[in-house]
């Protein structure tokens, strides 16, 4: 994944999870799981990626307001190291979750 892209679904995520939650809204998740992968030569970079891609796809698939990973229901995410062809250690990181927002 191209670091403008991932600075760019990182900047949807976070502006997702800054959205305040109404304190007696109902939490409502679509059917189904959506996933994201990403990878990186570092995990961290690689994990916070697969999840700003989630949100992306959760956005496309419904609507904003349910690309909140915080909001998200049955939430997973993965590592798994590997090394490259050019013989480089890096990361490919899965998040999987029922996307939900609050009506």
């Amino acid at each position: 994944m191209d670091y403008g892209i991932k600075a760019g679904a990182a900047a949807i995520a976070l502006t997702a999870m800054l959205a305040a939650t109404p304190a007696q809204a109902a939490k409502v998740c679509k059917p189904g799981y959506v996933s994201a992968q990403s990878t990186d030569i570092m995990e961290t970079v690689a994990r916070t990626a697969s999840i700003a891609g989630w949100s992306a796809k959760a956005a496309q698939m419904f609507t904003p307001r349910y690309a909140n990973w915080a909001n998200a229901s049955s939430k997973s995410t993965s590592c798994r190291k590997f090394t490259s062809s050019i013989g480089a250690n890096a990361f490919t990181c899965f998040a999987r979750a029922r996307a939900c927002a609050y009506q």
